[in-house]
């Protein structure tokens, strides 16, 4: 009768090397063989009193050249993710200086693209909001995507940018170590009060949503609520002085993007006032805006103050009209307002583009 023999095979080998990083160098006992060997020289035996067979030395001796030790790789496995440190021998990579040209194309084009319509959602919003003042719908108008990205700037005026750089600075301060360029006080009185920030900013976020319950405590400045939970979210996750930061689904990647959110909302929030505000400044101050002048071949309908003359009957634009000011070219004519327009009883008029009337633009009446 002939006997199977047993294989060594790739199983085996990881139980060899899982051993060693577990602290047996030597591997674990090799099971006895039956067959008949020929006379060879002792082999060293282990700790533990066995002889490993020579494939297990093998893969023992190779196991040791590229695994450490049991106390190195409890330490290496109990590191942080960010900390962790490769084994020497490893080659390490950064995906960040061997990204290829397509990849940092796309992800340049991937941040354009979201500054794009964030720019865009901000201009139609704040045109929205500044032409329902006049009663006129953004969508009646036919404003283009450029005219909307271009009106989105008027929102990036000095109070919001220096608000939300505070927000910013209020977020970096957990970062601040005393080992920075700063002054070593300076440096040190910065870092205490971000830890301090860091250590309290279920407090901030709390005291954020008491006032979202009560909005009508803050008046006009409502937008300053999502703000304020925006900064304690986001200095709750920043890392501080020692490097601890939270970690995982539930304590890091949910709170920023209920931080993001809260930026966004609150960013939404200024442009709606200020879209309203900007409109009843020019409300009151109509005679500053762009004068029109119409000459037309036919009468129209326009009510006072509008001043109207007749230039002659051997004249193709018989009649002239004046005292108009023009608030937008859309794509129907020109919309337009007599001076002393008031909110609440004048309509807007719309010129037509047409062969039968002349339009021409003049300076507003400005201020002495």
């Amino acid at each position: 009768m002939f006997r199977r023999r047993r294989r060594t095979g790739t199983g085996a080998h990881f139980f060899v090397a899982f051993s060693v990083a577990l602290g047996n160098p030597d591997g674990p006992a090799p099971a006895p063989c039956r067959r008949k060997h020929h006379t060879r020289a002792p082999a060293p035996t282990s700790a533990h009193g066995h002889r490993p067979h020579r494939r297990h030395e093998r893969v023992a001796s190779g196991a040791d050249a590229h695994t450490p030790s049991a106390a190195n790789a409890s330490q290496y496995l109990s590191a942080p993710m960010e900390d962790r440190q490769p084994p020497p021998g490893e080659k390490t990579s950064n995906r960040f200086t061997e990204a290829s040209p397509t990849t940092v194309a796309k992800t340049l084009i991937a941040q354009a693209s979201f500054v794009a319509a964030l720019l865009f959602y901000l201009g139609a919003l704040y045109a929205s909001q500044y032409y329902g003042y006049f009663h006129l719908s953004l969508f009646a108008l036919g404003l283009g995507f450029t005219d909307l990205v271009m009106r989105s700037t008027l929102v990036l005026r000095t109070p919001v940018m220096v608000a939300f750089i505070a927000v910013l600075i209020i977020a970096g301060l957990p970062r601040i170590s005393t080992d920075s360029p700063l002054p070593h006080r300076v440096a040190r009185s910065l870092s205490a009060a971000g830890d301090t920030l860091a250590r309290f900013h279920l407090v901030i976020v709390a005291a954020g949503l008491i006032l979202l319950i009560n909005f009508r405590w803050v008046g006009p400045y409502v937008w300053s609520i999502p703000l304020l939970i925006a900064v304690g979210l986001l200095v709750g996750q920043t890392r501080d002085a020692k490097g601890n930061r939270p970690q995982g689904l539930r304590r890091r990647t949910l709170p920023a993007l209920a931080a993001g959110v809260c930026l966004f909302w609150s960013l939404s929030l200024v442009t709606v006032q200020l879209g309203v505000r900007d409109a009843e400044r020019d409300a009151r101050r109509i005679t500053e805006r762009t004068g029109l002048l119409i000459l037309s071949s036919k009468r129209l309908s326009l009510p006072s103050p509008t001043r109207e003359e007749d230039l002659g009957a051997g004249l193709r634009h018989r009649y002239r009209y004046t005292n108009l000011r023009l608030l937008v070219e859309g794509r129907d004519g020109y919309y337009v307002v007599p001076v002393h327009w008031d909110h609440t009883t004048d309509p807007v008029y719309v010129i037509p583009h047409s062969e039968d009337a002349w339009v021409g633009l003049a300076p507003g009446v400005r201020p002495a």
